[in-house]
């Protein structure tokens, strides 16, 4: 008599959780410094631009974008934001990190936000 006592109250328990709503796990949410538009960065120049290179900031987790420019001739500049932050320039090759910002909004470098780079 025990025993079916014992069954019928494990019966009903598992009949009463099953009752209860569970959350519905819905995509994972992406970390919106790793969203960053190239977009957001309008890039021109008199040289183009190497390939550019995508990576994840080991510290951060951020998206940092990666950008060379090479002249064929003597150093290359990166103008940033026309000429508002001081340039970064290289024989033959100059290159830029830039880093997604915490809202996913803007690329900054330096902490300053980034809209236009110049190859030249």
């Amino acid at each position: 008599m025990m025993i079916i006592l014992l069954i019928l109250l494990a019966y009903t328990i598992q009949s009463v959780i099953a009752c209860f709503p569970t959350a519905t796990p819905g995509p994972p949410s992406i970390d919106p410094c790793k969203q960053c538009a190239k977009s957001l960065i309008t890039k021109g120049g008199g040289t183009a631009f190497d390939p550019d290179m995508d990576s994840l900031d080991p510290t951060t987790g951020c998206a940092i974008w990666t950008l060379k420019c090479t002249s064929a001739v003597g150093s290359a500049t990166i103008t940033i934001n026309g000429g508002a932050i001081p340039p970064e320039t290289g024989a033959p090759t100059a290159t830029i990190m830039v880093a997604c910002d915490a809202t996913g909004t803007a690329w900054t470098y330096l902490s300053y936000p980034v809209s236009t780079l110049d190859c030249s």
